[in-house]
């Protein structure tokens, strides 16, 4: 059961009512083992893929609550 009073481990902070919360989605630990089944999949099914080197820089996108890159060109073969 998630104890959020003791605000082990849980990164983002909202405001309630004046009062900062701790708050972590329940579901992150599933999302990060299906990110790296996704990952350990591509990379088996394609063992030569590279960044495309001719493909413009990847950016940080985003706010505070969903940040990621532009994009990852590559190349796969």
């Amino acid at each position: 059961m998630l104890d959020g009073s003791r605000g082990e481990g849980l990164p983002t902070r909202t405001r309630d009512a004046g009062i900062v919360v701790q708050h972590q989605c329940p579901g992150i630990n599933i999302a990060r083992a299906e990110i790296e089944v996704g990952f350990n999949a591509l990379l088996d099914a394609f063992p030569n893929m590279r960044l495309d080197p001719d493909a413009p820089a990847p950016y940080l996108t985003g706010g505070l609550e969903q940040r990621g890159i532009s994009a990852l060109p590559v190349l796969l073969r």
